[in-house]
């Protein structure tokens, strides 16, 4: 007996063979479309880097564990877990933790050019 596929399932197919297709009949269209599509998501990432070092330039130069805490919990949405968030601003080098102050230091607040 074979396997039965849902509506969903077989449109996602079909879509796939259509861009394979698309692809294979004119790539150079086709590749201008990508191009195009990521240059907006580039810019969008970028504007969304921009838009979180705006946010946080208004937190302290200095914060320890818990008021950084504190200051997450008032931003994050319901369900959205913290260490996500912290991750997210320690991968764009907008904080870093410290050792020898123990304290997370906001780079934020550096000149441009640091």
């Amino acid at each position: 007996m074979g396997k039965y596929y849902t509506r969903k399932q077989i449109a996602s197919i079909n879509w796939k063979r259509r861009w394979k297709k698309r692809w294979e009949q004119s790539p150079e269209e086709m590749e201008s479309f990508r191009v195009k599509a990521t240059k907006a998501a580039s810019l969008k990432r970028h504007d969304q880097k921009l838009a979180l070092r705006g946010f946080l330039s208004d937190w302290p130069a200095a914060l320890d564990t818990v008021t950084l805490g504190r200051y997450i919990k008032e931003v994050i949405p319901e369900g959205y877990q913290p260490a996500s968030l912290v991750r997210r601003l320690k991968r764009l080098g907008l904080i870093r933790y410290r050792k020898d102050g123990e304290c997370w230091h906001n780079l934020c607040h550096l000149p441009k050019e640091q």
